[in-house]
């Protein structure tokens, strides 16, 4: 069975990188958004469409980090990971607590990622 993913992130690159990677691995995307509120639109619609969602932490409307909360206040268990440039322990521990599964730093080849998801998931 191929994993479904859930995306939100607002760079096309990182998007499109992500999209490619995800092929690769043979994940089927499942949905995208660009801001926290197209996030939450898109889980209250689809609760149990997906099995873990790619989310940056900071998106040009909103945050990641209220995806996340957002979805652990819904009841979703689903695996939640959280991609970011400000890789430091505060956002690491704060994200954790709101119920983030794995933060990852974002790298050009988002090497982490990849790894994270072929052993973990």
């Amino acid at each position: 069975m191929r994993r479904r993913v859930f995306i939100v992130e607002d760079s096309p690159q990182t998007k499109a990188a992500i999209s490619d990677g995800l092929q690769k691995l043979n994940y089927e995307i499942v949905g995208v958004a660009e801001s926290e509120n197209d996030a939450k639109t898109w889980l209250d619609a689809n609760p149990d469409g997906w099995d873990v969602a790619i989310v940056d932490l900071f998106l040009r409307e909103g945050t990641g980090a209220g995806v996340v909360r957002y979805s652990r206040r819904k009841g979703l268990s689903q695996t939640m990971v959280i991609v970011t440039n400000y890789f430091i322990p505060d956002i690491v521990i704060h994200s954790r607590k709101l119920g983030a599964d794995q933060v990852l730093k974002k790298s050009e080849d988002l090497a982490e990622l990849w790894d994270y998801l072929s052993r973990s998931i």
